[in-house]
């Protein structure tokens, strides 16, 4: 198996808000999601290249091929399938999350696939099929070309010695809303609908609806929160939605999508601020004055929404270790946007104690349904 070479993020914040993890985060997420990427190979790949493919046998692996040198550029999720021939074939998802198309793309997959070869040749295997695929959310179309277009004119007896090799792409940018929105409601509809309009706030804005649009039956399963909480904290990273814009989006949905709306996050906050404010209350009803009860109300509030905070960041961390498990504590606190070191305590905190996830769940008073924003 290959090792994860791609380098981590720098521990600063990027200023550019649209750069770096928080597509790598929700990409590896959701395509890691079996369902979710088999979901875009029955809707995306091509018929006479599907039927090849014996979709029983997908299966996602660890592996990671991205070099440090297109680690900037690029995020993959590899799963390996067999083949209806008996082949075996590795479906390699690349997810492109810079605002452009990169100049050279088939130099890199051709690096890609070459360490995919290495490894084969090195453990004795036969040369496996790779299947390219190409995410694309860029704020222009993507121009596919061949290789041999590179190098410019060539005589006809200089042709056979360039490569030919072929992707698959799905150009976001060029896809329209409706192909996207007739998806079925299994969350890549969403994720492809915040992907499109990742550069655009107003679009955001304007389809925020369809966005928070989700199968019912989804929202009663632990795998929906997990979903729902990454593509939120994407959301927030990408824009900058104010607090008065963020209630009047809410107010845009329907009752039962505002049910859905009320995540972790959500429940966390307003149970540890109506602790505190409960607490500060009371400090105020001994002192017996009127300025303590009002000082009270507002160090109770102030007090437990900082405690809101930190238990959802919390559970964020431990959330992203278990789905992302290659990645680096550099990665995991960039993307959460707290220290190296918190997250390297959390790490030890859940390896020496197996029942660490369920002891919070139980120090919060939360039960499954409400971590499902029921």
């Amino acid at each position: 198996m290959a090792k994860n070479r791609s380098t981590p993020p720098k521990e600063q914040k990027q200023k550019n808000r649209t750069t770096g993890t928080p597509h790598d985060a929700i990409f590896k997420a959701c395509f890691g999601d079996t369902e979710i990427a088999l979901e875009y190979i029955l809707n995306f790949y091509p018929a006479s290249l599907r039927k090849k493919i014996d979709l029983q046998s997908l299966k996602k692996t660890e592996t990671s091929y991205v070099s440090a040198r297109f680690s900037k550029s690029f995020s993959d999720v590899v799963y390996e399938a067999q083949l209806l021939s008996g082949k075996n074939a590795n479906l390699i998802f690349l997810f492109e999350h810079k605002s452009k198309q990169p100049k050279q793309i088939h130099l890199q997959l051709l690096d890609y696939m070459l360490q995919i070869w290495e490894e084969d040749v090195k453990n004795k295997r036969k040369l496996t099929i790779v299947i390219p695929t190409i995410v694309y959310h860029g704020k222009k179309g993507w121009k596919k070309r061949n290789f041999k277009s590179y190098f410019g004119v060539l005589p006809e007896e200089m042709c056979q010695f360039v490569p030919e090799f072929d992707y698959f792409l799905t150009d976001l940018y060029s896809t329209p809303v409706q192909v996207i929105q007739d998806l079925s409601e299994n969350f890549l509809r969403n994720l492809f609908l915040v992907l499109k309009f990742a550069w655009k706030q107003d679009a955001i804005r304007n389809y925020w609806t369809e966005i928070m649009r989700f199968n019912p039956t989804l929202t009663q399963t632990e795998r929906f929160d997990l979903l729902f909480n990454i593509l939120h904290q994407y959301i927030t990273k990408v824009t900058n939605f104010s607090e008065t814009e963020w209630t009047e989006l809410n107010e845009l949905l329907t009752t039962s999508r505002k049910k859905m709306k009320n995540t972790t996050y959500d429940n966390i906050v307003k149970g540890a601020t109506d602790r505190g404010l409960q607490q500060g209350l009371q400090q105020g009803l001994q002192q017996g004055l009127q300025q303590g009860l009002q000082q009270g109300e507002t160090k109770g509030a102030v007090k437990g929404k900082r405690e809101g905070a930190e238990l959802h960041k919390l559970i964020m961390t431990v959330k992203v270790i278990l789905t992302l498990p290659q990645w680096t504590d550099q990665q995991v606190a960039a993307f959460i946007e707290t220290t190296v070191q918190y997250v390297v305590q959390v790490r030890a905190d859940m390896k020496a104690d197996p029942g660490y996830v369920e002891k919070i769940r139980k120090e919060l008073g939360l039960n499954n349904s409400q971590e499902s924003g029921q």
